[in-house]
């Protein structure tokens, strides 16, 4: 029974490494960043946005709205992007 606990305790620290090494990572890039340039070569969220409200790139307005939320206004609409594990969503419609 020792080894099966002893076995469990090196695994948890082995993941609480791997989590903590991936918050250092991810804490490097703001959201504003990660929406504008993509996180780890996944696509960005504004190229979600541009398509959502049918609106060139250039003429978004892209405003951090905290915990990882992101307002997007640009051709007379907005809408609110949310991030998880670094995939950008539509956060203002219901699923």
């Amino acid at each position: 029974m020792c080894g099966v606990s002893s076995y469990l305790l090196h695994a948890m620290s082995k993941i609480t490494k791997l989590v903590s090494f991936f918050l250092l990572l991810t804490s490097c890039v703001t959201p504003r960043e990660g929406f504008v340039g993509g996180f780890n070569g996944g696509k960005p969220g504004v190229d979600l946005a541009a398509f959502e409200l049918d609106c060139p790139k250039d003429q978004l307005e892209i405003v951090d709205l905290g915990n990882w939320t992101i307002g997007v206004k640009g051709c007379g609409k907005k809408a609110t992007f949310g991030n998880n594990a670094g995939v950008w969503f539509r956060a203002d419609r219901a699923p």
